[in-house]
């Protein structure tokens, strides 16, 4: 595998209850790629994460992350290097912003589990001043908004320096205002860095890819409808077969819409209707 690959699929499927979940998905993504997995509920979403994660293992083909096969290594010694940014992650009462931004070094969800220094809570405080929650940073992250939660679980996938982001719904409860400044932020991600982040962002809604996220992943039915450059895949077309409905996709200032098609009554649907009054 070329070093440039951080995470390759080749022909995965999942099979879970005699039911198949995952079937013959092949998909690359390269240093410094920024992917969108979209798709309805059902689609594969969350198993794909479990996968990557190593959580779970493919029934058939072969899944590598950093270059070395999922199974065959210690996945805790890379966790480091994925940050994992998801509304499941429950931490510990009371603590502050900072605080959560910081259980990151050691992929803790507590900081008593381990020791910090002040270097650690200067780069905390420094991450959550470049995504504008440099005034939660002493206030009790429970406390925060939805959005600035967000925010500060962006932060906090930032802290260990990691080759990869993993963005699993991450506008998810928030309102129109609260998703704009999320999407903002990711828009920024890259800015004073010397290379670009690695990112996967999961979503059910177009609305919420940022501009700067050039590749799609399009599941439906627990199998690949289109992956490659979002120009040539995020298609009127696939993005139906995905849903299963017809929709109209649109682009405006780099930002993508999805309305579902309205079609018109019939002709002699509305004879019939009119005749019925």
């Amino acid at each position: 595998m070329a070093d440039k690959e951080i995470l390759s699929f080749r022909d995965v499927g999942l099979l879970r209850n005699q039911k198949q979940i995952l079937e013959n998905v092949n998909w690359d993504v390269e240093h410094g790629q920024k992917w969108i997995m979209l798709g309805p509920n059902g689609a594969g979403k969350t198993s794909i994460l479990s996968i990557l994660s190593g959580y779970i293992f493919p029934t058939s083909g072969e899944a590598h992350l950093f270059g070395k096969r999922l199974g065959t290594f210690n996945i805790r010694d890379t966790r480091n290097q994925i940050g994992f940014l998801s509304s499941a992650l429950e931490f510990a009462k009371a603590i502050t912003a900072r605080d959560v931004v910081m259980t990151a070094k050691y992929g803790a969800l507590n900081p008593a589990w381990h020791n910090y220094s002040r270097a650690d809570e200067k780069r905390a405080e420094e991450l959550l001043e470049s995504l504008s929650c440099g005034h939660v940073i002493k206030q009790e992250f429970s406390k925060c908004s939805t959005g600035e939660q967000k925010r500060v679980m962006l932060a906090r996938t930032l802290m260990s320096g990691p080759k990869l982001l993993v963005l699993d719904e991450p506008t998810s409860g928030l309102d129109l205002g609260g998703r704009e400044e999320l999407v903002q932020s990711l828009t920024q991600i890259d800015e004073g860095r010397d290379s670009a982040l690695t990112c996967i962002l999961v979503t059910h809604h177009t609305e919420d890819i940022p501009p700067n996220f050039n590749n799609l992943l399009l599941l439906g039915g627990g199998k690949v409808v289109a992956a490659g450059e979002i120009s040539n895949t995020l298609t009127d077309e696939n993005l139906s077969a995905a849903f299963g409905q017809a929709f109209e996709i649109s682009q405006a200032g780099g930002r993508w819409m999805a309305k579902a098609k309205i079609y018109p009554p019939r002709i002699s649907d509305s004879c019939e209707t009119d005749g019925e009054k």
